[in-house]
């Protein structure tokens, strides 16, 4: 019965705390290469899964970069020639 208590007792203090505890991630991996070059090879044909290959990686992690790069490059090309003017 103590152990129940006291898990109830701690779960009330997480939820009165507002905080959410997170399982923490792994480092992100550095493949050694900007993700700008891996989405030129990707639109250069080559197959996530090749690119993961590649470098030793999984065809997820690949895909994550090239969509990262592909939104850094849009959130550019909004800006338009003059960043901050009209």
């Amino acid at each position: 019965m103590y152990l129940v208590r006291l898990r109830k007792r701690k779960a009330a203090e997480r939820r009165a705390s507002g905080r959410v505890p997170r399982k923490p991630r792994p480092p992100v991996k550095d493949l050694g290469v900007p993700d700008s070059v891996l989405l030129a090879r990707y639109e250069a044909g080559e197959t996530y899964r090749a690119i993961g290959q590649g470098f030793g990686v999984g065809r997820g992690l690949i895909k994550d970069r090239v969509d990262r790069a592909r939104a850094e490059r849009a959130a550019v090309l909004d800006q338009g020639p003059f960043p901050g003017g009209p």
